[in-house]
């Protein structure tokens, strides 16, 4: 690398100072958990999934996912078996009215439970950029930043406006 290199910034250095082997096992898991649930994003349209798992004596947490929406219960109450799962065909794909549609993405608390509502698509577009962002350099100029984010944006505005039509 050149000195006029290095007094622009055009450095190869990571944004975090992670050891070679950890970055890529941090990128290596959550690019798999971005494709898992663009898979599950995709399956959710045709299949209702669901599963209870038993945390304690105490408490559980129960996932259901079905038309492009998850919601996950944090629950304090005890169940009598530790894993349980269904699936089911969606066979009357009625478009849910206007107003009662799942939000993209809500947190409830009540006494005993905390109730999660999230878009399978948000949470892979979460997913993606935390398996690109340690390798992202450390010298970035705001030009670079500012195009990388209207691709997100603009990214994020479709897959939106797809999931407003289903």
């Amino acid at each position: 690398m050149t000195v006029s290199e290095q007094k622009r910034g055009l450095t190869r250095k990571p944004l975090f100072n992670l050891e070679p082997g950890l970055r890529a096992m941090i990128s290596l898991n959550f690019g798999v958990i971005c494709l898992a649930m663009s898979a599950w994003c995709v399956r959710s349209y045709w299949w209702a999934d669901g599963a209870f798992v038993r945390l304690g004596l105490s408490s559980h947490v129960q996932v259901h996912a079905g038309v492009g929406r998850m919601t996950v219960w944090i629950e304090d109450d005890p169940l009598p078996y530790q894993f349980r799962h269904h699936s089911r065909w969606i066979k009357d794909r009625t478009r849910p009215e206007p107003g009662k549609r799942i939000p993209l993405f809500h947190v409830g608390f009540w006494p005993g439970m905390i109730r999660i509502y999230a878009a399978h698509w948000l949470l892979a577009v979460v997913a993606g950029v935390l398996a690109a962002l340690p390798w992202c350099p450390r010298g970035l100029r705001w030009r670079t930043i500012l195009t990388g984010v209207a691709c997100c944006v603009a990214a994020v505005a479709i897959i939106a406006w797809l999931d407003s039509i289903v």
